[in-house]
């Protein structure tokens, strides 16, 4: 990796060292010092990523969850089209797949469509391209609501639509995802970096 040095700083066990990413250009900054702990003081979020190259399939069905065995027949045409999704945020009229949208090409992306909407009678189907995903990552997000209004504010100030939102809880940190349209991706990252994070001294 041009212009970065890796330094060992200690060693804390047999198989744990900590380490201390620096720029070679710049010795005299600090750095990002790698651990197994952190001491960020701006909990709940410690981490923030994203990734592009998605689509989203939006189907809207009056009363869908009500409907037993809709989400199941939805999946069984995905599986008969060979796709697999990323997350299926839902509502009570409204269910929402994002996949990564090279797997759709026009052809499919039509029969798709049509497959939904007749075989679930579904209200509404529409596909919406160029989505980037920002997900923000913190073990205690889902105590704090200040956090997730923390992140559409900066978001709204940047007059950067929110095309999707939702909360995953793992075994031990809570991710929060925006989908973005892509080309607002790099402008998201930075506003909401900056509202959780400008103020940390690394």
């Amino acid at each position: 990796m041009k212009g970065v040095n890796f330094r060992e700083s200690s060693l804390a066990s047999d198989t744990l060292v900590k380490t201390n990413l620096k720029n070679t250009s710049q010795p005299a900054v600090s750095g990002t010092k790698m651990t197994n702990t952190h001491d960020n003081k701006n909990e709940p979020v410690v981490e923030i990523s994203s990734e592009n190259n998605f689509c989203i399939i939006y189907v809207s069905k009056y009363r869908m969850n009500k409907e037993v065995g809709f989400g199941r027949k939805l999946l069984r045409i995905l599986e008969d089209f060979q796709l697999y999704y990323r997350h299926i945020p839902s509502g009570v009229d409204a269910l929402i797949l994002v996949l990564h949208e090279n797997q759709l090409d026009q052809i499919i992306e039509s029969k798709l469509i049509q497959r939904i909407s007749t075989e679930l009678s579904a209200d509404k189907v529409t596909i919406e391209r160029n989505i980037a995903l920002i997900m923000l990552i913190g073990g205690k997000m889902h105590h704090n609501a200040e956090s997730i209004a923390r992140a559409a504010r900066v978001l709204a100030e940047k007059r950067i639509n929110i095309e999707m939102i939702q909360m995953n809880q793992g075994s031990s940190q809570i991710s929060l995802v925006f989908g973005v349209k892509a080309h607002d991706e790099k402008r998201a990252v930075a506003a909401i970096h900056n509202e959780f994070f400008a103020s940390v001294s690394i």
